[in-house]
């Protein structure tokens, strides 16, 4: 597993765990097999962390470059955030680019929004959601949704862009598949936890992950042998405990 990878699993996990009220307190291990596992007072539990993406499309036409435009910005908007001495925020940016930016726009758009959010930081464990057609003074236009989250769990800022593509809605037997792809190791799981939770993720920092699933997937009910099984956005920072059956 690279750094990078571990990296992003760390940080849906913090996600995860101030999403949960429930969350048991105790010493935790990232390691393998299942990815996390808390150790508490007279049990292990364990988390497998599971990414979710898209079926393959026909490719459409490249836009690398504004891809990298919107990841540069992002960056300049942390790094200004965090030379503000900005309390550590997750920042989810929905760009709506027209074309490529130049270095000048790109840094001058950075630290737009950087201004713009410091005014609009939520208290403690709160989140906001701050759109563009609501005409806030300051709001850049070239980014059409903002969302920000802020919980004691967070001890960093990471801001990020969610790349346009269409959104896929009915997962359901896409969850399956992904539910029956980690059940067929939970045997091997178990050999290090008492219980074991599997935790879904779409990240949404991109096209393949655009993920947004509709009434239908959340309600619906899986089989899954896991004994919490977990569905979780991190672009809408939200979190759902699927119905399952064994």
């Amino acid at each position: 597993m690279t750094l990078h990878t571990k990296r992003h699993e760390s940080q849906h996990f913090k996600l995860f765990r101030s999403l949960v009220p429930d969350f048991p307190v105790g010493e935790v291990l990232h390691e393998d097999a299942p990815d996390f596992r808390i150790r508490t007072e007279g049990r292990v539990l364990g988390v497998e962390h599971r990414l979710l993406f898209k079926p393959r499309r026909d490719a459409s036409v490249s836009i690398q470059a504004m891809e990298g435009d919107a990841d540069e910005i992002a960056a300049i908007a942390q790094e200004q955030a965090e030379l503000r001495g900005l309390p550590p925020v997750h920042v989810s940016l929905f760009f709506e680019l027209s074309g490529h930016l130049k270095k000048k726009e790109r840094l001058e758009l950075g630290r737009a929004l950087a201004r713009f959010v410091s005014r609009y930081i939520p208290e403690k464990n709160g989140r906001l959601e701050l759109e563009y057609f609501d005409r806030r003074e300051g709001h850049p236009p070239e980014v059409d949704l903002i969302h920000i989250t802020r919980n004691e769990h967070l001890d960093h800022h990471h801001w990020h862009r969610v790349q346009a593509g269409w959104v896929m809605q009915d997962v359901r037997v896409h969850l399956q598949e992904a539910i029956d792809e980690k059940a067929c190791k939970l045997a091997s799981y178990r050999e290090s936890c008492e219980e074991c939770w599997l935790l879904i993720v779409a990240n949404g920092d991109r096209p393949s992950s655009a993920i947004q699933p509709d009434d239908p997937s959340l309600a619906h009910r899986y089989n899954s042998p896991f004994e919490r099984t977990y569905f979780m956005s991190c672009v809408r920072h939200n979190l759902c405990l699927l119905e399952t059956s064994r």
